[in-house]
């Protein structure tokens, strides 16, 4: 059953890979537009907006499939791409848990674990 279903969520993401990449988006663009995505949703919890937060959060992971699935689907993969994916999903997961800590939306004690567990 997942199995069907993730299938279903591949076929739709290469084909807005393909369509994303045919309007002019690269991989680095939309690594970066997800690294945007990500600290408005660490500025949104810093101001205890969790619904707003929580949207930009869930776009911020769509890019960061995106850009991978862009990359892989057309050949377009390079070292530094790679390299600035990861170490922006880590800026990325920092800032938003920053955001929480400082949003007062969890105690400080599990925010720093939280950030040492990324």
């Amino acid at each position: 059953m997942l199995t069907a279903l993730k299938d279903k969520i591949l076929s739709k993401m290469k084909f807005l890979a393909i369509c994303a990449y045919g309007i002019g988006l690269t991989p680095n663009m939309a690594t970066l537009i997800g690294f945007m995505m990500a600290i408005t949703s660490a500025i949104c919890y810093n101001l205890s907006s969790t619904l707003f937060a929580s949207f930009f959060y869930l776009l911020s992971g769509f890019f960061d499939v995106l850009d991978g699935m862009i990359a892989s689907l057309l050949n377009k993969s390079t070292t530094w791409g790679g390299f600035s994916d990861s170490l922006l999903d880590r800026y990325s997961d920092a800032l938003v848990i920053l955001g929480i800590i400082s949003g007062g939306l969890c105690d400080s004690k599990w925010g720093i674990i939280a950030l040492m567990g990324t």
